[in-house]
């Protein structure tokens, strides 16, 4: 339970970095960015997985960098189901998601000090 409320804290302190550096991802104050924080870890932790098993594939294919798609779409249906959060476009998603990667990693390693 700890560990999902980690990851749910630096998702949202993510994606609070992600919006200010990028002006095309909006929030409508706290509360939509918690929320959106809660269903992405959510979808990271549930369809991520599946996602990822069934494009195997063609994520071999590109030598990972359809793994990059998956992010941008998990992401951008995260903001899909939280209303006062506001993204435009695919492209903005794909930036975002290697953000959050990149922001994800160094906070988690931060915070993962069991």
């Amino acid at each position: 339970m700890k560990k999902l409320f980690v990851l749910w804290a630096v998702n949202a302190l993510s994606l609070w970095i992600v919006s200010e550096m990028l002006s095309s991802i909006s929030f409508e104050g706290t509360t939509p960015l918690v929320m959106t924080a809660l269903v992405l870890t959510v979808l990271n932790g549930t369809l991520k997985p599946v996602l990822k098993f069934l494009s195997f594939p063609i994520t071999l294919m590109t030598l990972g960098l359809f793994s990059f798609v998956i992010n941008a779409m998990i992401l951008q249906f995260a903001f899909a189901m939280t209303s006062g959060a506001g993204m435009e476009g695919f492209w903005t998603a794909m930036i975002a998601g290697f953000g959050l990667s990149v922001i994800n990693r160094i906070l988690s390693g931060y915070f993962d000090k069991d």
